[in-house]
């Protein structure tokens, strides 16, 4: 759970993209480990599911990433501050 919180803080007070999606991924790891460990009867399947679906939205967190930092601007940025 600790390790989980701090997935959080680091998520939420990144000021660069990149680290924001790195913090998003190392967060989902320690749910997948959540869910494995104090599942119900069906851990294994709800949690391969789970999986499957997040790494779908993160490829497209990612390419709105990417997207967002190439964007309307003479050189890329992953900076918010500089993108906002």
């Amino acid at each position: 759970m600790l390790a989980m919180y701090i997935g959080q803080i680091g998520l939420f007070s990144s000021l660069d993209l990149l680290l924001f999606f790195i913090m998003w991924e190392l967060e989902l790891i320690h749910v997948y480990l959540l869910l494995s460990m104090l599942g119900g009867k069906k851990c294994m399947y709800s949690t391969t599911k789970f999986i499957l679906c997040t790494a779908g939205g993160s490829i497209f967190l990612l390419i709105g990433v990417l997207g967002m930092g190439s964007y309307g601007s003479n050189e890329p940025t992953l900076d918010l501050r500089k993108i906002s």
